[in-house]
């Protein structure tokens, strides 16, 4: 006769790694569809589906699970979201994360469909044509990956880089492959004088540009293009 197993050690974390896709599609559902959006103040289920367009009960069903992963509350049958869904889910805040999050399912989620395959039998080619050297691609991915910084990373890289003793004395700083150029801002708005100078390709400045200007900095960080590996 069998023994009763006796185990010593628990398994919540493997139980979160696998219902973690489930969170994340229900995430991602909801920037798709724009819930975040409007969900800024209290609304029913009938009032959010009548805005956006969708099926009322469903809505409903999907309002309460994402109430359950904690990115909604919830009462008297009306909803609103949590402040983190407002500071970084909803595309009217400047540390919008939704396009990252996209980005990031898209890269390095998706890829894994066939990962079974892929270890079982060497890659395929099935991808062979995608292009991502593209510097039109990296453009597009160097604006949305600014989002990270903002969202809190900028914050904490500048608290470290503040406290070094040579901080002060500092005047001009390169971001070299510096890309949307987030950290030159952060860097450059902690110190009273010193200027910064972003190098990285032309396509991918357009997005540090565009940033300079937002955050009116243009008098002390300017960009330069070209190939980081070899100019």
């Amino acid at each position: 006769m069998a023994s009763l197993p006796i185990v010593e050690e628990g398994y919540g974390d493997l139980h979160e790694m696998v219902t973690a896709p489930i969170r994340m599609k229900l995430l991602l559902s909801g920037v798709e569809l724009g819930v975040f959006d409007i969900l800024r103040e209290y609304l029913t289920a009938g009032e959010v589906a009548a805005a956006l367009g969708l099926h009322e009960k469903n809505t409903e069903r999907f309002l309460n699970a994402l109430t359950t992963i904690g990115l909604l509350e919830k009462q008297r049958g009306r909803y609103r979201n949590h402040s983190k869904t407002n500071t970084f889910l909803s595309k009217s805040s400047y540390t919008y994360l939704g396009g990252l999050f996209e980005m990031v399912k898209e890269m390095c989620v998706d890829s894994l469909d066939n990962l079974s395959s892929l270890v079982r039998n060497g890659p395929g080619t099935e991808n062979a044509s995608s292009d991502l050297a593209s510097e039109e691609l990296w453009a597009e991915f160097t604006h949305t990956s600014a989002s990270w910084v903002t969202g809190g990373v900028g914050m904490l890289l500048t608290a470290i880089v503040s406290q070094l003793p040579e901080f002060p004395m500092f005047r001009r700083m390169l971001d070299l492959g510096g890309g949307h150029g987030m950290f030159t801002l952060y860097f450059v708005e902690a110190h009273p004088h010193m200027k910064g100078v972003v190098f990285d390709r032309q396509p991918v400045l357009r997005a540090a540009e565009g940033f300079i200007r937002e955050y009116g900095l243009g008098d002390r960080i300017s960009v330069m293009a070209g190939d980081y590996l070899t100019d």
